[in-house]
């Protein structure tokens, strides 16, 4: 199993440790709606390739639609790109553009209303 490395005492622990016996903190995330991307990834399964980053956000073309989905979406999540990460001007199909536009709009209003919620 992959292992992740208190950066305070150097000692390894699993991948789903929280917190170090030194006081180390692991988690990450500000907010619980707003978790941070890519996690699962350290998970690899047995015989499957390690997932890489993609690349940064190319800044003088837009993203075709196969590569938004095949890097960016594959490795950060759905639901992370469209709510933060990646902005529609950033998408070169028309289409895609327009549903990203949508869904980013009904993502906040649900990330509002659950906030308001107790």
């Amino acid at each position: 199993m992959p292992k992740k490395t208190c950066p305070q005492c150097d000692k390894q622990h699993g991948t789903r440790k929280k917190v170090c016996e030194c006081g180390h903190s692991f988690s990450t995330s500000a907010h619980p709606l707003y978790p941070e991307p890519g996690g699962w990834v350290i998970d690899r399964l047995p015989g499957m390739p390690k997932i890489e980053p993609p690349d940064p956000l190319p800044r003088e073309r837009k993203i075709d639609a196969d590569e938004l989905r095949d890097q960016y979406i594959a490795y950060e999540g759905l639901g992370y790109c469209l709510y933060s990460y990646i902005e529609p001007e950033h998408i070169n199909d028309a289409t895609l553009r327009s549903l990203w536009k949508k869904a980013r709009l009904a993502m906040r209003d649900i990330v509002s209303y659950l906030e308001t919620v107790r």
